[in-house]
């Protein structure tokens, strides 16, 4: 799991953080609160933040070889 802040300006998408940037609800808020400082909604800009999760499934490849 990890967290997505996405900035945008006037409606136009500017950045957003990668994945492997922002794990936990912790460092989540402790970056939001920085970005809303030096991106203030006054200014036209907009922060959204998204939860990713991400599955994975163990794929038995036995026989893969013979095919």
């Amino acid at each position: 799991m990890y967290y997505e802040i996405n900035i945008s300006k006037n409606g136009q998408h500017l950045f957003a953080t990668h994945e492997r940037s922002i794990t936990d609800i912790v460092k989540c808020r402790q970056v939001h609160l920085l970005l809303i400082q030096h991106f203030p909604k006054t200014k036209g800009y907009s922060i959204r933040v998204t939860r990713c999760e991400s599955i994975g499934e163990i794929v038995n490849i036995a026989g893969w070889a013979e095919e």
